[in-house]
């Protein structure tokens, strides 16, 4: 699943169409269908603090956010909902990683200790990557039973 799946719910392997995030005072995730298309913007919403880095899991199924002194990472995940009427939507949620001092860096990974083949049926696990103002840089794995 790619951050075009996360927000739109589907997938082209196409190269001449894009999904891309810019970040700032909002955050806004646009789709290019193809190479002189206008992009168009599938996500935006207003941020309290101003984002300073962005990172995408490599499945795209997480995107984190942080602005420049934050002790709080944004962790946005697709979110489903199914009415009584059986409509489903999708919309973007986030959740709070919380650190001791401002985060300075941070970077998504697949987990190299639970990445194994799907050919075995098991799920890789990303892995969040930080490094913050104490000086110590922190691992946040997936949690299996976490339903996103």
């Amino acid at each position: 699943m790619s951050v075009e799946d996360l927000v739109l719910g589907n997938k082209s392997k196409d190269a001449r169409r894009a999904t891309f995030v810019v970040a700032g005072e909002r955050l806004a995730v646009y789709h290019q269908s193809g190479e002189y298309a206008e992009p168009r913007a599938r996500f935006v919403c207003r941020v309290g603090r101003a984002i300073t880095d962005v990172t995408v899991c490599p499945d795209g199924r997480f995107l984190a956010t942080v602005g420049a002194t934050d002790v709080l990472v944004k962790l946005w995940f697709k979110k489903v909902a199914v009415s009584a009427a059986g409509h489903v939507s999708a919309a973007l949620s986030f959740m709070y990683i919380r650190h001791p001092a401002p985060v300075y860096s941070m970077t998504f990974r697949p987990n190299p200790v639970l990445s194994v083949t799907q050919s075995v049926g098991v799920a890789r696990q990303n892995a969040l990557l930080t490094t913050c103002a104490d000086g110590v840089a922190r691992v946040w794995l997936e949690h299996s039973r976490l339903q996103y």
